[in-house]
């Protein structure tokens, strides 16, 4: 993984980008991004961390119309759902994704979905219609035996992040029968740029200890959105479309960034978005860029989820004419912050496979060598044939 600054707290800029999106907002309607955060900053306080939550929800509930029973219901409260119908959580999806593309201002939001199936399974189309219609996401029939297939998935995660994220798989599982894949890119500007004159070195102390020198990014204002309390300095960056926003918080002395995130709760979160005030002010900002590939199917089981994985008992009955499993959780993210303002993109794929009871293996062959044989050595990648022969006395 390549990193940039040792800077967690990037992660609840962009929560705040992918969810709530300004300091007006609601209240938010969910726990999830912020028990997904907290699960997975407290088993790497030292290291830097980046999840789009907004695109990992968004990938878990194209597939819950396709599940059913106590999966629909671990879905539904890992999720959290306020209503977990079938009808409402489409709409839902639907809703945020029309109203979230295309902010206007010079910003570029963009979401897509994506559903790529092996072409040795049958989709039901009731499952497929819903995925169309609210998530717009068309399916992809493909020869996952094929290498090409590969090239094709992480053609399109290229494509839809502006080739910010090249990649999502580096193969495809053997027993995989579906990939359901959501991407967001988002690129805006600042409403108050940075003067690149202003940016100089200074010094940044990482989650170690060490100094390291940062390119540190000035700005004096006398109308800054600003919050300060016993905890911690933040400031509510806005973007040109006026819609969109970067919060930063900066813990204080003596508070450690894992006290921060401990405290990063809904509930909390909501306070403070109305706390916010405009103040005159100096912020120094460095200039980052961090990258992040994580498997959520660890933390996302400590959130509730753990039936969706398990080939024995989840239900995916309403997708295909097997029952599937969710096998993997693959969640890739790109920032970068400078002086003119934020370019961001998002992958989350969900690969499934067939539970066992569906797959109707083959019973064990035998075979015993105990007559004449052939035997070849090969190399895979140049494709040459580096011995053969026969044997006919071992």
């Amino acid at each position: 993984m390549k990193t940039g600054l040792p800077l967690s707290m990037v992660l609840i800029t962009l929560i705040a980008f992918a969810g709530k999106l300004s300091a007006e907002a609601p209240a938010s309607d969910s726990n999830f991004p912020f028990r997904l955060y907290q699960e997975l900053a407290k088993e790497q306080p030292k290291r830097n961390l980046l999840i789009s939550p907004l695109s990992v929800s968004t990938a878990l509930s194209m597939t819950y119309s396709g599940s059913a029973g106590a999966t629909k219901k671990a879905l539904a409260s890992t999720l959290d759902l306020a209503d977990p119908s079938d009808a409402s959580v489409s709409a839902d999806a639907k809703k945020m994704m029309d109203s979230l593309q295309n902010p206007g201002g010079g910003t570029k939001l963009e979401i897509a979905n994506g559903l790529f199936g092996d072409k040795t399974v049958q989709f039901k189309q009731t499952f497929l219609a819903s995925s169309k219609q609210n998530f717009y996401a068309g399916l992809k029939t493909l020869d996952f035996s094929s290498p090409a297939s590969t090239n094709d998935i992480n053609s399109w995660v290229s494509e839809k992040t502006h080739g910010k994220i090249p990649s999502i798989l580096e193969q495809i599982n053997p027993n995989a029968v579906l990939y359901l894949i959501n991407a967001i890119y988002f690129k805006g500007s600042w409403e108050h740029k940075f003067e690149k004159g202003e940016t100089r070195p200074q010094d940044f102390v990482t989650a170690s200890g060490d100094k390291r020198k940062v390119q540190m990014m000035n700005m004096d204002r006398s109308d800054f959105q600003y919050l300060e309390n016993e905890q911690f300095q933040s400031v509510n960056l806005k973007y040109a479309d006026k819609r969109l926003s970067l919060y930063v918080f900066l813990p204080k002395q003596g508070t450690t960034l894992s006290a921060f995130d401990a405290s990063f709760t809904q509930k909390n979160w909501d306070a403070w978005k109305s706390q916010f005030r405009k103040s005159e002010g100096h912020l120094g900002l460095p200039r980052f860029k961090i990258e992040d590939k994580l498997e959520l199917v660890k933390p996302l089981t400590a959130l509730g989820l753990g039936i969706a994985f398990d080939s024995k008992r989840a239900e995916f009955p309403n997708m295909a004419n097997v029952n599937l499993f969710i096998t993997r959780v693959i969640h890739k993210t790109f920032m970068e912050v400078n002086e003119e303002g934020t370019e961001a993109a998002a992958v989350t794929g969900i690969e499934m496979a067939p539970t066992s009871a569906a797959m109707n293996p083959k019973p064990p062959f035998k075979m015993i060598v105990d007559r004449p044989f052939f035997v070849l050595l090969h190399d895979k990648q140049t494709g040459k044939i580096l011995f053969a022969g026969h044997v006919t006395q071992p």
